[in-house]
């Protein structure tokens, strides 16, 4: 399974923006926890979610800070790119649909 983004306004969740794998969202876990301490919003990979667009804004801040960590490995860099550019392409408020 794994986490759906949708835009907000598609209550009906027809088109589907992206998704993140439950694999990937390992590596994602730390970026998550880090947009909860600074913002208070939870990105919860087993229920409904929404993320607005300041919010996809600093989640794409803490990516790219975390891309240029020293400390990520060449699997943690390859994932969190390919979900830096999923969220870079999102002009929207998000519903997330976890499993």
């Amino acid at each position: 399974m794994a986490i759906e983004f949708y835009d907000i306004s598609d209550v009906s969740r027809r088109n589907i923006l992206f998704d993140i794998s439950n694999k990937d969202f390992d590596f994602f876990e730390k970026i998550v926890s880090e947009l909860r301490k600074s913002t208070g919003v939870c990105i919860d990979p087993y229920s409904t979610s929404r993320l607005y667009r300041t919010h996809v804004i600093k989640l794409i801040e803490l990516l790219k800070k975390e891309l240029s960590s020293d400390t990520t490995t060449r699997q943690e860099h390859k994932v969190l790119t390919t979900i830096l550019q999923k969220f870079s392409n999102v002009s929207t408020d998000l519903l997330i649909i976890g499993d």
